[in-house]
């Protein structure tokens, strides 16, 4: 699964969209200037600069990208672009950066869940826009995971055991456990945890749910279970990052 964050969200991620008028961006020792309607795609673990003329005003949307699932398109996306920059001219591209902002902006019930919707309609766009991409190789490279997210996600209140899914998979017990750590860079009791805790972090943000009732919905022995694993996997106290993440939002929604 991949992670993201838009406009007032907080930025952990490391790969950057931006959409503007008339910018000029610096990366690698070159230079270029985008035309309106161009997008660029960056590593943001590399320096880089962007800016523009006092006399062109420019309109800024961003989506920072991060995730297995993600790093696993970069090959493709990268090598399908020119040498310097990979710009892409396609003005869907800006239309789904506004269409997360809009559902973020009117609180619709579950933004998690739409605009991971949507950003995995703007990456399809991205691969759709390249000249020479293969689109259903670079999927298939995200098979696995996806199949195995989804038997975790819709098990999750279950006691998951890895019998089970390398049953599920047709897999013996060794290989399965080679083909997790592979895939997602966890060993199969991490990342089971990495998505119970993923979901309660979604929960404590986006409901107001009890934690003995997150605790339970997400296959925990009790809330004392929850909230040690949550403390060691994330550094916070369920409640805690409730408070902390919310109070956030607040100020970034705000603009101070």
């Amino acid at each position: 699964m991949s992670s993201f964050q838009i406009a007032a969200f907080r930025l952990e991620s490391f790969y950057l969209w931006l959409i503007y008028c008339f910018p000029i961006i610096e990366q690698y020792g070159k230079k270029r200037i985008l035309s309106s309607g161009e997008s660029c795609f960056m590593n943001l673990q590399d320096s880089h600069n962007y800016y523009s003329s006092p006399d062109s005003p420019c309109e800024i949307l961003w989506v920072h990208f991060g995730g297995k699932a993600v790093f696993d398109l970069l090959p493709v996306i990268f090598t399908n672009c020119e040498k310097d920059f990979c710009v892409i001219e396609n003005l869907k591209i800006a239309d789904y950066i506004r269409c997360c902002i809009s559902i973020y902006q009117t609180e619709h019930q579950n933004p998690y869940l739409q605009i991971s919707s949507v950003l995995y309609s703007l990456l399809m766009e991205i691969l759709s826009s390249l000249p020479n991409s293969n689109i259903d190789a670079a999927l298939r490279q995200n098979e696995f995971q996806d199949q195995l997210d989804t038997y975790v996600f819709s098990h999750i209140d279950q006691k998951v055991t890895l019998e089970d899914l390398a049953k599920e998979f047709h897999f013996s017990k060794s290989y399965f456990c080679r083909k997790v750590k592979a895939t997602t860079g966890y060993t199969f009791s991490k990342y089971l945890l990495h998505k119970k805790i993923e979901i309660a972090k979604y929960k404590l943000l986006y409901t107001e749910d009890k934690l003995s009732d997150i605790a339970n919905s997400l296959g925990f022995y009790d809330q004392s279970h929850f909230s040690y694993c949550f403390y060691r996997t994330v550094g916070l106290y369920p409640t805690q990052y409730r408070l902390d993440q919310k109070s956030s939002d607040y100020i970034d929604s705000n603009g101070s």
